[in-house]
C-alpha cells in the first residue's frame, strides 16, 4: 500500500473551540432567565447570628442580582468538571444502576416571600417503579481536584471542602436523600515538604507524591443538624437546615433592603471553630475586586463594571510578602496547543491601589 493522505485540512481544537463558544453562549443566555432565583450551587449557612459558612454572601447576592465575574468558558469547563461528570455518567451506566443527572432530576425549593431556589445535582442514583417513577436514593456531587494540594488534602489527607459539604447537604435537604461529595483526583504531583507556604507535608499525607484516585465524604442529616464523615469518623457540624434557609433569606433581604452588612463572611470552619493562620476572606476573589464595605448602590455600580470587563484582582502570600495581582483570565492557542495562560496586568503592595487601577476605567 502506498497511500498519499495529507494533513486535516481542519482543526480538532478549533472546532473544540466552535463548541465552547456555542456552550458559553447558552450558558449566557441560562443565565439570564436566572435573575431573582437562588442556586443550589451557591449554598451557606448561617452561624453566630450573621456569619456565613459556604458561598460568600456578596458573590451570592450578585449572582442573585445577574452579575458574575468574568470568566472563560475553558475556564467554566475546568471549574465544573464536567469531564468528570461525564466518566461517572459512563460508570454508573455500566454498573447497572438506575439514576439520573442535571436537568433530569431538577431541584426546586420556594422561600415564604416566593422566591426560588433551584440546583440539577450532579447524579442521583435510584430506583424506576413499574410505572417509570424514579426515587433517589443517593446524590453523588462530584467535584474534581486538579491541584497537587488540593489533591493530597482530599484524597490522603482526609479533608473535605466545606463549601462542597454543604452544597450536598442542601441537595440532601431538599431531595430527602442520602448524599456524599465525591472527589476524583485526576493529577499527580510531588507534596510540598513543610515549607512555609505548605498547610501539610509529606509526612502528614504518608507518602511524597499525590497518585489518581477517589475521595467520598457522606453527609446526614440528624434533627436539622448537619454530619459527615471523614476517614470514618462521623462528625457533627455547626451547620443546620434552618441555617441553610435563613442564608438564602439574608440574600433576598439584602437585595430588598440595600444593607450589605446583614450577612458576612465567617472566618469559621463548618464546625464553627476559628480558622487558623489564615483569613479566607483575604482570598475572595469577588470581594477583593468589589469592596461590600461600601454603600449598596456603589458597591452594585463596582460589580456591574467588574463582571462587564476581563480582569480581576488576586490576593497572594509567599512567606512574609503580601501583594496584590490584576490578572486576565487568558489562554494560549497556536495550531497544536490551547492552555490555560492568565496574563499578569499589574501587581501592588495594596488592596486600595489594585481597586484603583481595576476601577480606572468606570465611569
Amino acid at each position: 500500500m502506498n497511500k498519499n493522505i495529507p494533513y486535516p485540512s481542519d482543526s480538532a481544537i478549533v472546532q473544540f473551540l466552535r463548541g465552547e463558544g456555542e456552550l458559553k453562549k447558552r450558558h449566557a443566555e441560562r443565565e439570564e432567565v436566572k435573575k431573582g432565583i437562588l442556586r443550589v450551587g451557591s449554598s451557606g449557612c448561617v452561624i453566630n447570628s450573621n456569619e456565613v459558612v459556604g458561598a460568600d454572601p456578596h458573590e451570592t447576592l450578585a449572582r442573585f442580582l445577574g452579575y458574575q465575574l468574568p470568566t472563560t468558558a475553558s475556564q467554566a469547563y475546568f471549574d465544573g468538571g464536567l469531564d468528570n461528570e461525564s466518566m461517572w455518567d459512563v460508570n454508573i451506566r455500566a454498573s447497572g444502576a438506575d439514576f439520573l443527572s442535571e436537568e433530569e432530576i431538577p431541584v426546586k425549593y420556594q422561600l415564604e416571600d416566593g422566591t426560588l431556589i433551584t440546583g440539577r445535582p450532579d447524579l442521583v442514583v435510584g430506583h424506576f417503579d413499574d410505572a417509570k417513577v424514579f426515587t433517589p436514593k443517593h446524590i453523588y456531587e462530584l467535584k474534581s481536584a486538579q491541584a497537587t494540594k488540593s489533591a493530597a488534602s482530599k484524597l490522603l489527607i482526609g479533608h473535605a471542602d466545606h463549601k462542597h459539604v454543604i452544597q450536598a447537604a442542601t441537595y440532601a435537604m431538599f431531595l430527602n436523600c442520602p448524599a456524599s461529595v465525591v472527589y476524583t483526583v485526576n493529577v499527580s504531583g510531588v507534596i510540598g515538604n513543610g515549607g512555609r507556604n505548605d498547610f501539610f507535608a509529606q509526612r502528614d499525607a504518608g507518602r511524597k507524591t499525590v497518585p489518581f484516585g477517589k475521595a467520598e465524604y457522606p453527609v446526614s442529616w440528624v434533627d436539622g443538624t448537619l454530619f459527615f464523615k471523614e476517614q470514618g469518623e462521623d462528625l457533627e457540624t455547626a451547620v443546620t437546615q434552618e441555617g441553610i434557609l435563613d442564608f438564602y433569606r439574608g440574600i433576598v433581604q439584602m437585595a430588598k433592603t440595600k444593607d450589605l452588612s446583614l450577612l458576612r463572611g465567617s472566618r469559621r470552619d463548618i464546625f464553627g471553630d476559628m480558622i487558623k493562620y489564615y483569613d479566607p476572606n483575604d482570598y475572595k476573589t469577588f470581594n477583593l475586586c468589589c469592596d461590600n464595605t461600601l454603600p449598596f448602590d456603589e458597591w452594585l455600580k463596582i460589580v456591574k463594571f467588574v463582571c462587564s470587563q476581563d480582569k480581576v484582582i488576586k490576593f497572594e502570600k509567599k512567606g512574609a510578602d503580601k501583594h496584590f495581582t490584576v490578572y486576565k483570565p487568558d489562554f494560549f492557542f497556536d495550531e497544536s496547543r490551547y492552555y490555560a495562560e492568565p496574563q499578569i496586568v499589574e501587581t501592588f503592595a495594596s488592596l486600595e491601589a489594585a481597586r484603583e487601577f481595576l476601577l480606572q476605567e468606570m465611569t
